[in-house]
Parts: C-alpha cells; sequence; structure tokens
C-alpha cells in the first residue's frame, strides 16, 4: 500500500510550517501508523526526557532501571504515561477520520486536520509509513537506451519537478535531482 505524504504550507497556533507531512485519511492506515512509527516517536520522546533530567547518565542503560525512573520522577508507572499519551492522541485521530476528515502527521506524531487553509506545495505516494531520508548518495541519473531523455530518481522515487520529470541532459537531471533534494 502506498501512503501520501504532502509538502505544505500552513498557519497554526501562530507559527507558520513548511514542511512534508503523511496524509492519514483511513482507520487502518491510522492504526498500522499508531502502533508501529508512533510507539517508537514516544519511545524517544522519554529517552531524550530523562537524559535532560539526569545529565550524566548513560541513554542506553538497562530498560528496567528507565521504567523505575520515568516511575520515580512522574508517581505514575512509565506504562500509564505510554497509555495517556498514546490514546489521547489516538482517539483524537480516531474520531476525526471516522467523521471522513483527513489528519495530516508531522515527524514526531503532532497533527492538524487537512483543511482548505493548508497549502501543499508537493506531494508523493511512498511505500513506508515514514517519510524518507535521502541524501545525494541516492541519486540516480539514467535514459533509456536509444533515448533523448535522462531521467533522476532518489533512490526508488522519481524526480519530478512542476510536473517535468525528463531533462535534455545528465547534468540538467542532476542539477534537478540535487533541487528536489534540497526541497525535499
Amino acid at each position: 500500500m502506498a501512503h501520501k505524504f504532502i509538502k505544505c504550507k500552513s498557519k497554526h497556533n501562530g507559527l507558520v510550517y513548511d514542511d512534508w507531512r503523511l496524509v492519514i485519511d483511513t482507520l487502518p492506515v491510522l492504526n498500522e501508523w499508531h502502533f508501529t512509527v508512533k510507539m517508537g516517536v514516544d519511545k524517544k520522546i522519554m529517552e531524550d526526557a530523562i537524559c535532560a533530567a539526569f545529565p550524566d547518565h548513560k541513554p542506553r542503560f538497562d530498560a528496567t532501571k528507565q521504567i523505575l525512573l520515568v516511575e520515580e520522577l512522574t508517581g505514575r508507572s512509565a506504562l500509564q504515561i505510554s497509555a495517556d499519551w498514546s490514546s489521547r492522541g489516538f482517539m483524537s485521530k480516531f474520531k476525526l477520520i471516522s467523521q471522513g476528515i483527513p489528519v495530516i502527521i508531522n515527524d514526531v506524531g503532532g497533527f492538524m486536520l487537512l483543511t482548505d487553509d493548508i497549502e501543499i506545495t508537493d506531494t508523493f505516494m511512498c511505500p513506508n509509513l515514514v517519510k524518507p531520508k535521502f541524501t545525494v548518495d541516492d541519486i540516480n541519473v539514467s535514459k533509456f537506451r536509444g533515448g533523448a531523455h535522462w531521467y533522476a530518481q532518489l533512490s526508488w522515487l522519481d524526480v519530478e519537478i512542476n510536473g517535468r520529470g525528463k531533462w535534455s541532459s545528465y547534468d540538467a537531471a542532476y542539477q534537478a535531482a540535487l533541487k528536489f533534494l534540497d526541497t525535499f
């Protein structure tokens, strides 16, 4: 299944955003995202909070000690905290999507409604629920045998800029891939 990502410009709570976001518009995709991507993000947030509170500790220590430390800091079990974070966010998204209202998710799980005041500047479909992080090493430029045009890819993703996906020279295709990479 391919997942839709949009690059969007929006204003939310007085802040201006210009970033890539995952569009979630079905309950199966919400469920898959929540129990794969979101749980990992919450774990990282919890680890970062512990590192900030206790700068002398080693970030990758025994999981049991980490859970005990969270419980000591908050007076609540790590399981309760994680369940609270997860259920509040999940249920908000669940209710909206159940009503046919798509949500867009940022890299750390924050979400907004996909409304008319959000300017979509680009889209792409991805087999993964997490936007890939491409580098210059992922650029591939090629052309068909006997063909006149050059095509650029970032790993598996075809480079397209303003609806254009082919160029007259290797260098032009490579430069297009660099430009695309810079905005990706």
